[in-house]
């Protein structure tokens, strides 16, 4: 054994070790007698990678792939630099030519699939990550990113199958306890979503994402103080969370404390600008406290990123009609309605301003329609009610009375007040 080889084996020794300024010491005095050494450059970098210096381990790693092309591990390693750097296509480059070399490394293959997912490209994701499972069938890490693939795609059971085997292979990942949380969420089941966050947040107290989650949770279950608590830690662990941010405001949308829901409204619309939601609710808290100008310009606003949020078009229509804009209104609706995909809100709204301007029957008509195609009980209640005030006002009192009567039957027995809001002013949840 060389000399230099010696000197390498010895810094390679304190590597292992944990002992970084010894072996830096040691890689660069190889380097200072042999300035090709490619495993030392490619030590080396990874040093300063690990140390946050990325734009030096680029250079170290790519100098060490020059003096040595074949160099197991360096274009792997120049993968992991230039996907910290955020340069995802190129990095994924740098993979697969280190898979030219090894066709069957696993976690090269588990690093496209990550990078395929953070680009959006969902199906090229899934199928590096299933590679790399055929390479490593208990590779604990790829089944966790495979249930988020799975997740993101909308395909719940196969998430929670994979992330499922993720815990099989790896029961203390926690990452994977937290997704599978959140996927056993979007399929209903709270109350183990709501264990599995418990057992995150008993090893990781400070996991932010659990702690929103809980937070998501103790919302839809109508537990406003555990969410309050829950969104507010997240917020001490995350300053500017947006979603913490938005489902603050939907709280206080809720309890009608418009001012504290406009604060965090607006903050939210800072972190998550294409919100479309946070644009809408912001719109509906402010035309609540009267301020009809700002809340055009949110309503607007939401548009720009959804062109036809539902919520977001009535608030607007509610707010043109509100400031004597009743034409501006109907013109915004007219389209939706004529294509009969206007859902109840719009036709409500739309209504309101067909009565303002005396067109009673037309009013009447097309809420009559909306009523006959919407069997949801909540719809069906706001639009009975809608209707008996249009006959009222025409003191066709018998009319009125059978829908006020149909309005109040559905409201004792199908309405629920903490999971619905007024029609109009529904809130978006987090």
């Amino acid at each position: 054994m060389s000399e230099i080889e010696i000197r390498y084996q010895q810094a390679l020794q304190h590597h292992r070790a944990g002992d970084q300024v010894a072996a830096r010491e040691g890689y660069l005095a190889v380097l200072q007698d042999e300035p090709d050494h490619a495993r030392a450059l490619h030590r080396l970098g990874n040093l300063d990678m690990r140390n946050g210096d990325l734009d030096s381990a680029e250079r170290l790693i790519r100098r060490a792939i020059q003096s040595d092309p074949q160099l197991a591990g360096a274009c792997n390693s120049l993968g992991n630099v230039l996907a910290a750097q955020g340069k995802y296509k190129q990095a994924i480059e740098a993979y697969r030519a280190e898979l030219q070399q090894r066709p069957d490394f696993a976690v090269a293959h588990h690093q496209i699939g990550q990078l395929f997912m953070q680009l959006g490209r969902l199906d090229d994701a899934l199928r590096a990550v299933q590679k790399s499972i055929f390479h490593a069938p208990e590779f604990a890490a790829a089944y966790n990113t495979l249930g988020r693939i799975y997740n993101n795609r909308g395909e719940l059971a196969e998430a929670a199958q994979a992330l499922r085997r993720c815990l099989q292979f790896d029961p203390d990942n926690t990452e994977a306890r937290y997704n599978l949380a959140h996927v056993l969420r979007r399929q209903g089941d709270t109350a183990r979503a709501a264990e599995l966050v418990a057992e995150v947040l008993a090893t990781e107290p400070d996991h932010a994402n659990a702690h929103r989650l809980r937070g998501q949770l103790a919302l839809e279950r109508g537990d406003s103080e555990a969410a309050l608590s829950a969104f507010n830690r997240t917020l001490e662990l995350v300053p500017g969370d947006g979603i913490a941010l938005y489902s603050l405001g939907v709280i206080y949308q809720r309890r009608a404390v418009y001012e504290r829901a406009i604060a965090y409204f607006e903050q939210a619309t800072t972190k998550l600008p294409d919100y479309a939601d946070a644009w809408c609710n912001l719109g509906s808290s402010l035309r609540a406290v009267g301020q009809l100008e700002p809340a055009e310009t949110a309503f607007r606003k939401a548009l720009t990123h959804q062109q036809r949020h539902p919520e977001a078009l009535s608030g607007l229509a509610g707010v043109l009609e509100m400031l004597g804009r009743q034409d501006e209104s109907l013109a915004l609706l007219q389209p939706h309605i004529e294509a009969g995909s206007a859902p109840p809100q719009l036709a409500v709204v739309y209504a309101t301003a067909l009565q303002r301007l005396e067109r009673s029957d037309e009013a009447i008509e097309l809420l009559s329609t909306t009523l006959a195609n919407n069997p949801e009980s909540f719809d069906r209640m706001v639009l009975h009610f809608k209707l008996g005030e249009l006959h009222d006002r025409r003191r066709e009192f018998e009319q009125a009375f059978g829908h006020f009567e149909a309005a109040n039957r559905l409201c004792r027995t199908d309405f629920d007040p903490d999971n619905h809001r007024q029609l109009g002013d529904r809130i978006v949840s987090a």
